[in-house]
């Protein structure tokens, strides 16, 4: 199928548009690689944050004291 839609830019246009064209690439390119990938991590807060103050105080490095 990608033969027959390759060979006019208005079948590519048409396919992207209505017939779903770029699922098959993002799921190629994107989920899958990624879902493969021991890369992706989850941070977990103790507690959610209630202002933009916590937001700040979280960003801001510790400093040690003494």
């Amino acid at each position: 199928m990608m033969r027959w839609v390759m060979q006019s830019w208005r079948r590519v246009e048409f396919c992207n548009t209505w017939l779903a064209g770029t699922v098959a690439p993002r799921l190629q390119m994107d989920l899958l690689p990624a879902l493969a990938c021991a890369a992706h991590f989850l941070l977990l807060a103790p507690q959610r944050p209630l202002s933009i103050d916590d937001y700040v105080a979280a960003a801001a490095p510790c400093s040690a004291s003494g």
